[in-house]
């Protein structure tokens, strides 16, 4: 089955340097962590807080360029483009959510079935647990909200995967626990510059996501075929659905789950030029 790693997961995704883009992202995240771990050491930092600051950073970037290749698997430039924007919110010294972005790159993965076979018994777990950890912080609960629509929509969609519902039942109690027991917050603050530009995004994507043409990509795992257009538009709306909630926090959260936001506004800003290019 592919690469040896979907004998134990379906949804991971190696980064093979053979591919001109994995190889490209290898070398921004080390440029990026390198950069981060010499800044984080001129300032003062001891040499642990500064590896910690570097590797920090790399995985900022990964993450970011991971989601945008989810949401948009024909748009290779979309996941590089979002870096621009998650690379202003660092900047402004933002450190922006990580666990429950990955959780979101997991969630599309099983509505989009971008490796190509249904996601298995022991990622469908993990992905509950995450929910449950994640929905725990400030506004996670709308990423777990995300895994419960991923899973729904896997039981629906093309090629369905009937264990959905059940997983999709264990995804909304896990959030809704970790929503009582945790830190969750649903307090609506005003929005600010960042918070609006985040909803021009949001209603951008969601257009993007309604027209999206047939995919020309390939699973992952070649005897799968290419990528179906529904299942596509699951994975966005998935993406979708995990960034909404942090609007209700005004423009502080909104930058701390800027990795999501920027991965859209990738999609949405080469869409134009993709479309060109295609047709």
């Amino acid at each position: 089955m592919g690469h040896p790693i979907h004998r134990i997961s379906t949804i991971a995704r190696p980064v093979e340097p053979k591919y001109p883009t994995n190889l490209a992202i290898l070398i921004v995240m080390g440029v990026c962590g390198t950069a981060l771990c010499i800044t984080a050491l001129v300032r003062g930092a001891p040499a642990g807080d500064a590896a910690l600051a570097g590797l920090y950073g790399a995985l900022v970037v990964f993450i970011t360029w991971a989601l945008g290749r989810e949401l948009a698997p024909d748009d290779n430039p979309a996941a590089f483009v979002a870096l621009l924007p998650i690379a202003a919110v660092v900047l402004l010294g933002t450190s922006p959510m990580l666990l429950g972005a990955l959780l979101t790159v997991g969630a599309v993965r099983v509505a989009n079935r971008s490796v190509g076979p249904p996601a298995m018994l022991v990622d469908r777990i993990a992905l509950v647990a995450l929910a449950f950890v994640v929905a725990r912080e400030g506004y996670g609960w709308s990423v777990g909200v995300a895994v419960v629509v991923s899973f729904v929509l896997d039981a629906v969609s093309s090629d369905r995967e009937r264990r959905g519902w059940i997983f999709a039942g264990l995804a909304a109690a896990a959030t809704v626990g970790g929503a009582v027991t945790g830190e969750a917050t649903f307090a609506i603050i005003s929005p600010g510059p960042w918070t609006i530009a985040a909803i021009v995004v949001a209603v951008a994507f969601a257009a993007v996501t309604a027209t999206q043409p047939p995919p020309q990509a390939a699973c992952d795992v070649e005897a799968h075929g290419d990528l179906r257009r529904d299942r596509v538009q699951g994975g966005m709306l998935v993406g979708l659905v995990a960034a909404a909630g942090s609007l209700l926090g005004g423009d502080v959260t909104t930058q701390a789950w800027g990795v999501l936001w920027a991965a859209m506004a990738g999609v949405v800003a080469t869409r134009p030029l993709h479309l060109r290019l295609r047709g």
